[in-house]
């Protein structure tokens, strides 16, 4: 389609950027995407995040908890984690097939990163709602023109078999061409209709100015599918290890979860019980309750059972719909309170650092996440300890 029929559609989506802005062409819409320039490495999905980003900034690389991850250190080392940015072909030049084998799609046929490859249901996958816009962030930590490709995997994709290329739709649902100096890529898009359960994104991206390309696996859910279990159940003791061989990380940004568990529908006929909401007293301005039927803009701050809920993305909301159910579409806000450290909730960023009261103690939070239920305090122990 000629962009000027593009154009005609009116179906203009634009993200402001202070570094840069790219245009980003699907089927029907036209989507300006920003690009914030950063320091050099290479890159990966970060939002939704790839098995290698999970197993690196939503776990601990020396003492994985994440079962997946810590199959794939035993497999591949943990330096293979640290060198999160580096899954690449450096000869790639386009002809991806032709250089990465079936059952070696997350690894890029490389051995040190094969642990990726691993066939299993339990990788933490992202919860996302069929049909919905969504925003995606590859994390380009150096300065690449090329072009980024996101493939899903077709219905009936089974995660318990080797990946292979012909589980991908044949063409990319979204397509990303840029040709500005390099950065992280926020970009907003809409995802396929019609999906449900478990699939897989593969993110292609490949250099214009180089033949090198890079790969990502990040695992996804559509639908129903039950939440995930917490990561942990043990306690971290502190190892005597020295530093990596190399870490090219650097911050995440913004704030990533564990393993977010959007789904635009209740997966049982009744929802659990709400956490209890603060006693304490709000003196922030009062949020609009939550309605049905009603367009949301990303960032919105609605009330629901006495909680406050932030859009992650805009839609419109439809019965069944309410925060507490829809994970991918709302995000809890803790109450403030300056005298104590305020009860654990679900569906909460808390970030390292963070205090909270759980039963008779409070916990100070170890490694960042999203809350889930599920994960309080004392079952997630590498993410919570106790205060002192």
């Amino acid at each position: 389609m000629a962009l000027r029929d593009v154009l005609r559609t009116g179906r203009i989506r634009v993200a402001a950027s202070v570094a840069a802005a790219l245009v980003m062409v699907t089927a029907g819409s036209i989507i300006v995407m920003s690009v914030r320039d950063q320091a050099s490495a290479h890159g990966t999905m970060q939002s939704p995040p790839s098995r290698v980003y999970h197993c690196r900034f939503h776990d601990l690389p020396q003492q994985p908890a994440i079962p997946a991850c810590r199959d794939a250190i035993a497999i591949g080392g943990a330096q293979a984690v640290y060198d999160w940015n580096e899954i690449s072909v450096p000869q790639a030049a386009g002809n991806h097939r032709a250089v990465i084998p079936d059952g070696r799609l997350c690894s890029a046929g490389r051995d040190k990163y094969r642990g990726f490859d691993q066939p299993r249901k339990d990788w933490p996958a992202t919860r996302l709602v069929a049909g919905s816009t969504y925003d995606f962030r590859l994390n380009g930590s150096a300065a690449h023109k090329g072009t980024v490709d996101l493939f899903l995997t077709r219905d009936g994709y089974d995660p318990t078999g080797p990946l292979r290329w012909d589980d991908l739709e044949p063409s990319p649902f979204l397509r990303i061409r840029e040709d500005h100096a390099g950065g992280d890529y926020a970009m907003t898009g809409r995802l396929p209709a019609g999906k449900n359960g478990r699939h897989l994104i593969y993110a292609v991206w490949q250099r214009s100015d180089s033949p090198e390309a890079f790969y990502a696996c990040s695992d996804v859910v559509f639908g129903d599918e039950p939440p995930p279990r917490a990561p942990v159940v043990r306690p971290v003791k502190p190892r005597g290890d020295g530093p990596p061989e190399h870490d090219h990380s650097h911050p995440p940004n913004p704030t990533h979860s564990p393993d977010p568990t959007p789904s635009p529908k209740p997966t049982s006929g009744h929802r659990p019980p709400a956490a209890p909401a603060p006693t304490t007293v709000d003196s922030r301005p009062a949020a609009a309750a939550w309605q049905p039927h009603t367009s949301y803009a990303a960032g919105a701050v609605v009330s629901f059972e006495g909680r406050r809920y932030t859009a992650r993305q805009s839609h419109t909301s439809q019965p069944g719909w309410a925060p507490p159910e829809v994970p991918a579409l709302w995000i809890g806000v803790p109450a403030p309170d300056a005298d104590k450290a305020a009860q654990w909730q679900p569906q909460i960023n808390y970030p390292a650092g963070a205090r909270v009261s759980w039963g008779a103690n409070e916990y100070v939070c170890v490694l960042g996440h999203e809350s889930q239920r599920g994960w309080e305090p004392t079952a997630a122990t590498t993410l919570w300890r106790l205060a002192s």
